[in-house]
């Protein structure tokens, strides 16, 4: 006689009530479910910057190589999630909103010291870096007639024109203005500056309707190219000399000389010579120091996806990854390091 389905396993359990399997029906390794072990994920937010800007796309990189490279068992979920910058990224993390963010040395500097647009709110240790990132090129973009010296200083001569320097609160717009605010009196009168998005800034220049606008990011800059091919002999990206670069680092120290090479941007037959700060993945110091360690080992083990993602990640890199860091080191990313045979300067050391 053959035994349906239902009829097996009815048997099975009467057979089993008299005894008839033993040991081995008492253990239920036959006939009961076999329990599947599926960790609940850890669930982090990576705060990023607006969907055009460098920071979101390496961020929804990281997102993926953690979805695609991790293995489920670590239980570890990391979500990007557009912000307006590095301004509200910390704001985020200091409200429990995201675990980690992308920023700009000079808000790490701010936070850290409790300076800046965190004047008097320090936030001790509560954030932590995990690596240094891509430098962060400044691009000060503005109408050719307004510009004759082609140096950051043409700012003053606006007239009354506009110029855009990010959407309020934003990272852009908070390090735009330090620039200016260091180098003193190169801002025309009030009313000149304005706070626009990158996509409100970018179609009121390319209307004609703003003189210049900042959009700091990783090179080559997706905007500043269809903003320039637009109009390559009717704009142009600024420089920053020596003095500037000297005026603005005073005290600081954070920026750098960073020359875009030619032909990065539509009709650039020259070197520009920029200046760049560095930018850093930063992190909540509750996060367990075994996540933050499986992520940065993930990153440096499959740089190729976040390359992919944007050409400014082609900057990540061993050597460079405590270099211009503002914060102290999360201690999962320290291991990490010290694993690597890199030797952690003291004030970086947990």
């Amino acid at each position: 006689m053959v035994l349906g389905r239902r009829a097996l396993l009815g048997g099975g359990a009467a057979l089993a009530g008299a005894g008839l399997f033993g040991p081995l029906a008492r253990a239920g390794s036959l006939l009961d479910p076999v329990p599947l072990s599926t960790p609940v994920p850890r669930r982090y937010t990576l705060a990023t910057d607006d969907t055009g800007g460098t920071f979101y796309a390496v961020g929804t990189g990281l997102s993926t190589l953690v979805k695609m490279r991790i293995p489920s068992e670590a239980a570890i979920d990391l979500s990007a999630r557009s912000t307006s910058g590095s301004g509200e990224n910390l704001h985020l993390m200091l409200a429990g909103q995201a675990q980690f963010s992308i920023l700009q040395a000079l808000y790490g500097h701010w936070a850290r010291t409790g300076t800046g647009t965190f004047k008097g709110r320090p936030t001790g240790r509560r954030i932590r870096a995990v690596t240094a990132l891509w430098p962060d090129v400044e691009h000060f973009i503005l109408n050719r007639t307004l510009a004759p010296s082609g140096t950051v200083e043409d700012v003053r001569n606006l007239k009354g024109a506009q110029f855009s320097i990010g959407s309020a609160g934003s990272g852009v717009a908070g390090s735009t203005t330090y620039i200016l605010d260091r180098l003193g009196g190169m801002v025309a009168p009030k009313g000149t500056l304005v706070e626009l998005s990158t996509i409100e800034a970018t179609s009121a220049l390319l209307m004609g309707r703003l003189a210049g606008m900042s959009l700091p990011g990783g090179v080559p800059i997706t905007t500043v190219n269809a903003v320039i091919s637009h109009d390559p002999q009717g704009l142009r990206i600024l420089e920053f000399t020596d003095r500037q670069l000297r005026i603005i680092n005073d005290g600081l120290g954070l920026w750098r000389r960073y020359v875009v090479p030619p032909g990065t941007y539509t009709g650039q037959e020259w070197e520009i010579q920029s200046i760049a700060q560095p930018t850093f993945l930063a992190v909540d110091e509750r996060v367990p120091d075994k996540d933050v360690y499986t992520i940065l080992r993930a990153m440096f083990d499959n740089l190729e996806i976040l390359r992919f993602a944007h050409r400014a990640a082609e900057a990540i890199n061993l050597d460079d990854a405590l270099t211009g860091l503002p914060m102290v080191l999360h201690p999962g990313a320290a291991r990490f390091f010290a694993e690597k045979g890199i030797e952690i300067p003291a004030a970086l050391a947990p």
